[in-house]
């Protein structure tokens, strides 16, 4: 499960389609030399799916996956289904308590009542109904802006922000959680290849930022200021063909050649 962005929220769908992967294999395998192969498989992904449900992480970033919520849990996982529910309700009103903000003083324009007979005319009447943490949790459940399994999650939760601040504020920390170590170990190789033994004086800061400014230039972010230079030079990069991902696994799998030889073998007629 190797990637740039978070994959803690897909670890649970995973199992699940694993599982069952290996047992329509099994029953396709009844009674063949293969079958006694799926038991084992079965036995070693159960256990590892069973240790993911009990870790919070997990089933965190799994209910903040827009794709997901609650469902995943309703029609996949029902005996932690109450527990998932209970779950994002805790750490809801723990972080509901953490954000809080002290309540502004009242204002005399606040104060000022509206007489009965200028009710017609109170285009903005007050709202005397804000949204308590029960309703950001169940608009979050009902919402209609839905995102694909495969979706930019953290895109999501940015959009969507200003309508779920306290989840969102959830998402930021739970979304970060990754499932496997490929992506530290590609920062810290990275960071290896800035650190050398003719810059190791550099201090951790200095190196944060260069770790940072090397993913965001990669991932197409337009920096602007100092960063000119490289966004040029990366830039430029993109047009030569020498760097085309696409044509560097089309130069590997001999798609040139196909296409010359196809070319060669064409009469004038043709």
């Amino acid at each position: 499960m190797e990637g740039d962005g978070p994959s803690c929220a897909m670890v649970l769908y995973e199992y699940s389609r694993l599982l069952e992967t290996l047992g329509k294999l099994k029953e396709s395998s009844k009674n063949g030399i293969l079958e006694a192969m799926f038991d084992p498989m079965i036995k070693v992904a159960t256990k590892y799916k069973d240790l993911a449900l009990k870790c919070e992480p997990i089933l965190m970033a799994t209910i903040l996956h827009p794709a997901w919520r609650l469902l995943l849990f309703a029609n996949k996982f029902q005996s932690h289904h109450r527990i998932a529910q209970d779950l994002i309700s805790k750490k809801f009103k723990e972080r509901q308590a953490l954000l809080k903000l002290p309540t502004p003083p009242s204002t005399k324009e606040s104060s000022q009542a509206v007489v009965p007979e200028d009710d017609e005319y109170n285009f903005y009447p007050k709202n005397s109904a804000l949204d308590d943490s029960e309703d950001e949790l169940n608009r979050y459940y009902e919402t209609k802006y839905t995102l694909g399994i495969k979706g930019n999650v953290l895109l999501w939760w940015k959009t969507q922000a200003p309508s779920f601040p306290i989840l969102s504020s959830l998402a930021r920390d739970y979304l970060a959680c990754a499932s496997s170590s490929a992506t530290v170990e590609r920062t810290f190789s990275a960071a290896s290849d800035i650190c050398t033994t003719a810059q190791s004086a550099l201090a951790p800061q200095k190196i944060e930022w260069c770790i940072s400014s090397h993913l965001w230039i990669r991932n197409g972010v337009q920096a602007q200021g100092g960063f000119d230079d490289c966004v040029s030079v990366m830039a430029a990069t993109k047009k030569n063909p020498k760097f085309n991902p696409a044509s560097a696994v089309a130069k590997r799998s001999g798609l040139p050649l196909l296409l010359a030889t196809e070319s060669s073998l064409k009469t004038p007629d043709s």
